[in-house]
């Protein structure tokens, strides 16, 4: 007779043969079916290839399938531990072997796969899956029979596989774009060398440049390359990778560390969704600071001396907010909100007690009003601080203060905050589906239940009325700044909403809240290690919440486009030369709209660069309708004060709201191209690597 746990295995594994058969079937028809419906598949040798290895796989699957319902699936368990114990040997090096496996498959899909895989795709998340599947195995032969963890049922293990797959895939994933290409790799990736070059501008340019106006605090860290002579290009694109997986792997640990979780799997656990979760916004890496400053110095519990407690606090908050100034607007009152989060997550309110009803209601009062008194004054010298910074920024930068406010008159776009071509998912519905699981979880910790009350009636509600507070003002404002034109394509502008949740979620999810009094039984500062077998809705939750990231995480990257071969750069960078060469010869000025890094990295040379008119900052303005900025461009466009202007081809073309940037684009038009193709003319153009050289046109008669 067969027990309950052989049931639960069995029906176990075939649900998970089931599942992975429907995923790759799913994936195979998502890739090989168009290709034989346009009639390459047998043509191209690697369509060809592919289909039958895809074909293969399918086949082994539906295969499984049927014999799981067989007496066979008693052979199949068999063959697992088999290979779980004949792998044991190697013990570590399973993991070095599953990581390797990992890597290697995002260099299929980003080198990837033949540039055949669709980005996006269900086949990159089959393949995906059967990755994640084999490092299940790898990861459980890891453990010794007598390590603790080797008690850990298989579904935890293929969770911490989804999530270390998901983990390595994401951080491979930034290592296509280290490249020694010397044009732009994207939109605007190289704009952002060019703007971090400006603090050392004059060993570069020879001149004194003012600083950027635009996250003078993302730039101050990518221009740290700069401190090193004639540093390359490809370096500057590394250190840039390294800033994005370095402080992401710092704010990681910190907020592991500060929730203090005893239990090493739980902390493994956290720290990889932690990581992917700060990527899918993403959370900017400059804006990551005043959340590790916050985190790890606010009220630290461990300091028992309150005086230095309160000292340590008051300068992580000091040195949060004064980055925060000179990273975004909407970032100024992040610091002291994530301070007062942490107080009203860990602080408890202490009340008084009285025997005169009339008296009780006014120490009520005077208690709650003590209590938010520090948090109070918290966020007001946040908010403060960090104007004042962006204050002395400004006077130091001698940037007119005008360019410093182009966000607030840029357009709002509300349909974006519902499913269309710029963001496929939506701003609202993106960020509430990301939200709803930990959401769930704070509720269910907030009804937990013992003999006396559940646990949201032993925080005092000020208390969650604070946290809900925080939460919604940021969720609003976030939702304000995704609608603005040239924004709402991800979910990046929700970033200080993101940081508030999930500090409150894991706060409550990992029991560091700290009841004011009688607080249940069963809540403990200690994590309940049988905490997914006992509590089946959080279970849910938890699984909802990394099936959303990793999801998040695998679809939303995809292949990078291929460049072109050596011998197509260099026939571009000598037409570059030439035409550069040419123009000098009549006297005027050399204006780089894109990809004036080229000057900066001496690919060109003797060219004196025009630090006005750099593409992003004319977009900037052009979204914002500063005319005072664009009738002197276009004034100086009408004198013909270039010679030669460098740009990626322009077009007149008008998008609607159903075209991808649309608004973008056409803003563009409106305040650069019409006007550049108006009083310039085309002279050439290098297609292969997207430049167009424009010359004065003479014959420009009257202009818009």
């Amino acid at each position: 007779m067969k027990t309950l746990s052989t049931v639960s295995s069995h029906l176990g594994l075939r649900s998970l043969l089931i599942f992975t058969l429907a995923l790759h079937v799913a994936g195979f028809y998502q890739l090989i079916i168009p290709a034989y419906q346009d009639g390459i598949l047998l043509i191209s040798r690697k369509w060809w290839i592919l289909g039958v290895a895809y074909s293969l796989l399918v086949l082994l699957d539906l295969i499984f399938v049927i014999l799981s319902w067989t007496i066979a699936v008693n052979w199949i368990e068999d063959r697992i531990r088999i290979a779980v114990r004949r792998l044991a040997f190697l013990g570590w090096l399973n993991v070095i072997i599953y990581a390797v496996a990992a890597a290697i498959l995002t260099y299929l899909v980003y080198g990837i796969s033949w540039g055949l895989v669709p980005p996006g795709s269900l086949t990159i998340l089959a393949m995906f899956w059967s990755v994640a599947l084999f490092g299940c195995l790898f990861l459980r032969a890891s453990n010794k029979p007598d390590h603790p963890l080797s008690q850990v049922p298989w579904i935890g293990y293929l969770g911490f596989s989804v999530l270390l797959t998901a983990f390595i895939y994401r951080i491979s994933s930034f290592f296509p774009d280290i490249s020694s290409y010397p044009f732009t790799l994207t939109w605007s990736e190289t704009s952002r060398f060019y703007y971090a070059s400006l603090f050392f501008a004059k060993d570069i340019y020879g001149f004194v440049i003012p600083p950027t106006v635009l996250h003078p605090s993302r730039y101050l860290l990518q221009s740290i390359p700069f401190l090193l002579p004639a540093s390359p290009l490809w370096l500057h694109r590394a250190w840039q990778l390294i800033l994005w997986v370095g402080f992401t792997l710092v704010t990681s640990l910190v907020l592991v560390k500060r929730l203090s979780i005893r239990n090493r799997l739980w902390q493994w656990l956290s720290f990889l969704w932690i990581f992917l979760f700060l990527l899918i916004g993403p959370v900017y890496y400059h804006l990551q600071v005043p959340v590790i400053l916050v985190c790890l110095g606010f009220n630290r519990s461990e300091i028992e001396s309150i005086r230095k407690r309160n000292f340590i606090s008051f300068i992580s908050i000091l040195l949060a907010s004064a980055w925060a100034g000179i990273s975004r607007v909407n970032w100024f009152p992040v610091p002291g909100m994530l301070a007062v989060t942490l107080w009203l997550l860990e602080v408890p309110l202490q009340q008084t007690t009285s025997s005169d009803k009339e008296t009780e209601q006014s120490i009520v009062l005077r208690d709650i009003f003590s209590y938010l008194l520090k948090p109070a004054g918290w966020s007001l010298l946040s908010l403060g601080i960090a104007f004042l910074s962006q204050g002395l920024y400004i006077l130091w930068s001698g940037n007119p203060a005008s360019e410093f406010a182009s966000s607030f008159s840029s357009g709002l776009l509300w349909y974006r905050l519902w499913p269309n071509p710029t963001f496929i998912l939506g701003i609202l519905p993106g960020i509430l589906l990301l939200s709803f699981p930990l959401l769930w979880i704070i509720v269910l910790r907030l009804k937990e239940i013992s003999d006396i009350k559940p646990l949201w009636r032993s925080i005092h509600f000020i208390r969650l009325l604070g946290l809900a507070a925080g939460l919604v003002v940021l969720f609003i404002a976030g939702l304000v700044v995704s609608v603005k034109i040239g924004g709402g394509s991800n979910l990046h502008n929700m970033d200080s909403y993101l940081v508030l949740l999930l500090v409150i979620s894991a706060s409550f999810f990992f029991k560091k809240v700290i009841a004011d009094q009688n607080a249940p039984e069963n809540y403990s500062s200690k994590l309940d290690q049988s905490l997914i077998k006992n509590y089946k809705e959080i279970q849910i939750a938890l699984s909802a919440a990394l099936s959303i990231v990793v999801l998040f995480s695998i679809l939303g990257r995809g292949p990078v486009p291929a460049l072109p071969d050596q011998k197509t750069i260099d026939k571009a960078i000598k037409e570059l030369k030439q035409n550069i060469e040419k123009a000098k010869l009549t006297g005027g000025e050399i204006l780089f709209l894109s990809n004036r890094h080229l000057i900066t990295f001496e690919d060109v040379e003797g060219v004196r660069l025009v630090p006005e008119y750099e593409r992003v900052f004319l977009m900037e303005m052009a979204m914002a309708g500063n005319t005072e900025y664009l009738e002197k461009f276009h004034n100086e466009l009408r004198e013909h004060r270039f010679s030669l202007i460098i740009s990626e081809p322009l077009f007149l073309r008008q998008k609607d709201e159903n075209e991808i940037f649309g608004e973008e684009n056409n803003a563009w038009v409106q305040a650069v191209s019409r006007y550049v193709l108006c009083f310039y003319k085309e002279e050439n153009r290098a297609r292969a690597v997207n430049i167009q050289f424009f010359t004065p046109n003479s014959n420009a008669g009257e202009c818009p």
